[in-house]
């Protein structure tokens, strides 16, 4: 997931499974019982600035204000289009359908993130700050994953 067009097609193909899901029905029990378990298991409003901070304005800053040109559109670029498809998904579907969807994209995105951000890493070699950033965002990514398979996921299935 290295190139525009690739990071277009899963985007797009996450919102037409999403889509076709809510079509046939399959959605709104899922996101009822997210939604009771988001109230009962809150998380706060730190996790949300976190990953808002070092997910998505760091990688803006560095975009704009730190490395190359080069390394932005072989590293940056990409992790940012990826972060664009997920907020289309998420303002679509959560608004829509409701915040507990946001549990189930927010997962599938940090599981494509992580995948992106491997095929990414070795674009890296030569910058030491790029290298720090893709460890980063794997940490903080696989960090989102465990939670939400502890924290959401797996309190639904029990359910």
């Amino acid at each position: 997931m290295k190139n525009n067009k690739t990071i277009f097609k899963v985007g797009l193909f996450v919102f037409t499974a999403l889509a076709s899901l809510w079509a046939f029905g399959y959605l709104s029990e899922l996101n009822e019982g997210l939604e009771s378990i988001i109230e009962v298991k809150e998380l706060s409003n730190y996790y949300f600035l976190f990953f808002l901070i070092f997910g998505l304005l760091l990688p803006i800053y560095l975009r704009l204000f730190v490395v190359s040109r080069s390394y932005s559109k072989l590293i940056l670029d990409p992790y940012l289009l990826l972060m664009v498809a997920q907020i289309i998904n998420e303002i679509c579907f959560v608004f829509l359908l409701g915040k507990g969807l946001g549990v189930l994209i927010g997962y599938l995105f940090s599981i494509i993130r992580l995948i992106q951000l491997k095929q990414l890493f070795p674009d890296c070699n030569g910058s030491k700050i790029m290298q720090l950033f893709v460890i980063f965002e794997v940490i903080i990514w696989t960090y989102n994953i465990g939670q939400i398979s502890f924290n959401r996921i797996l309190p639904f299935l029990q359910s």
